[in-house]
């Protein structure tokens, strides 16, 4: 067994079919694919549900649809949501951050919401140059407020499900050559 799984996995025979009829989506990061997991996740055991959970979010990378469901599914009550929801290694790393921590996100146009921000500057410019975004959101978030640290895609994830527990939220506009220098 790999280290980085979690200490509260067990084989689970309904875990492994919902599994399997996950990964026939065409597309695992579809609307379908999530919604397929809300239907049916009162089945799985504790671990299979963050797991599940974790994995369609990474797979969704920055499409995501029915920010709702999301935080639906993300602000659920059951047992072992630090421990399965983050791997191993994310959860160490999620235990080794301050008490405050700088976050930041690169608002798509015409975009109001969204739930997934970064550590890193130089994420934070990626998606900003991916996206055109015209400035960057930053500010402080309490350790305690935040639901994940996601390490699988190298971005540095942080979610926030409510963005009103951000302190000193801000907008900075950016300009073309930020993006420029923070490739360097």
């Amino acid at each position: 067994m790999s280290r980085n799984i979690s200490t509260a996995f067990k084989r689970s025979e309904v875990d492994g079919q919902i599994s399997k009829h996950l990964l026939t989506f065409e597309d695992q990061a579809s609307p379908e694919a999530i919604r397929y997991f809300a239907q049916h996740c009162e089945k799985l055991t504790n671990y299979g549900y963050w797991f599940l959970l974790s994995t369609l979010w990474v797979w969704a990378g920055d499409v995501t649809d029915d920010l709702d469901l999301w935080r639906k599914l993300f602000s659920s009550n059951r047992p072992d949501k630090e421990i399965s929801l983050m791997k191993r290694d994310e959860l160490r790393e999620f235990k080794s951050l301050p008490n405050k921590v700088t976050v930041y996100r690169a608002m798509v146009p015409n975009e109001s919401d969204g739930i997934s921000y970064t550590t890193s500057i130089e994420t934070v410019f990626k998606f900003a140059r991916r996206h055109g975004s015209q400035f960057i959101l930053t500010g402080r978030i309490k350790k305690h407020d935040i639901t994940a640290l996601f390490l699988r895609r190298g971005e540095n994830e942080i979610l926030i499900l409510n963005r009103k527990l951000i302190r000193e939220l801000k907008q900075i506009p950016i300009i073309t050559q930020d993006i420029l220098e923070a490739d360097k």
